[in-house]
């Protein structure tokens, strides 16, 4: 069961130690975006504690697909609710029978970035040879960074005057970190919970590939 609906089909799932990331004790494992593309899009209300389906999930894809995003993208109606969309971003989405990969372009130092969208990630970071790149200001002491399969702790980084969609962030420290996962090939960092859940609440519409930051 998801949100209360029953998912139709066995799922293949991925074996591993699942990180604490901040929490009381480390949970039992992790819906990922390879099961939550299926219902379409989805919301996640960081001050309520809910997760919203857009609808009944759907099989797995037959083939390989990929989702370029459009600038002018509407969210969905039944997602939005009463709040205000303060931060609109395209998406590239790929997805395969196995995996997805769920990025969006990120501007740091003026350099555009492909950055993963994963609400699983306590925070965001890039990898060190982009930091190196960039040659961004250090922040502070190390910081936890956590995943399935790629957790530890690593020195953080100012981000400076960064947008997303061509919505300016809020400056924020970037750790320092590795991506593991052969679907995370090319791209630069992880765009995580500690940036999404800024205004409120997060829309990802999978089926559309856009990103809303949402107050409420």
């Amino acid at each position: 069961m998801v949100d209360g609906r029953a998912v139709p089909a066995a799922q293949s799932l991925a074996v591993g130690d699942v990180p604490k990331a901040g929490l009381a004790r480390a949970p039992k494992g992790m819906v990922g975006s390879d099961v939550l593309a299926r219902f379409g899009a989805i919301r996640v209300d960081y001050h309520s504690g809910h997760l919203l389906l857009l609808r009944s999930e759907a099989t797995a894809p037959a083939a390989n697909t990929y989702v370029l995003g459009e600038a002018s993208a509407v969210p969905p109606a039944g997602l939005l609710k009463a709040s205000s969309a303060e931060v609109s971003a395209p998406l590239r989405v790929f997805e395969t029978p196995e995996r997805i990969t769920v990025a969006a372009s990120v501007t740091v130092a003026r350099h555009t970035e492909q950055l993963a969208v994963d609400t699983g990630s306590a925070a965001s970071g890039l990898v060190p040879s982009v930091v190196t790149r960039l040659n961004l200001k250090a922040h502070g002491s190390k910081v936890g960074y956590a995943g399935v399969a790629c957790n530890g702790n690593g020195p953080t980084y100012s981000s400076g005057k960064w947008a997303v969609g061509g919505t300016s962030l809020r400056d924020a420290p970037l750790v320092t970190r590795p991506l593991a996962g052969s679907g995370n090939s090319g791209l630069q960092g992880v765009l995580g919970s500690d940036v999404l859940a800024s205004h409120g609440s997060v829309i990802v519409d999978y089926s559309g590939a856009h990103l809303w930051l949402t107050t409420g």
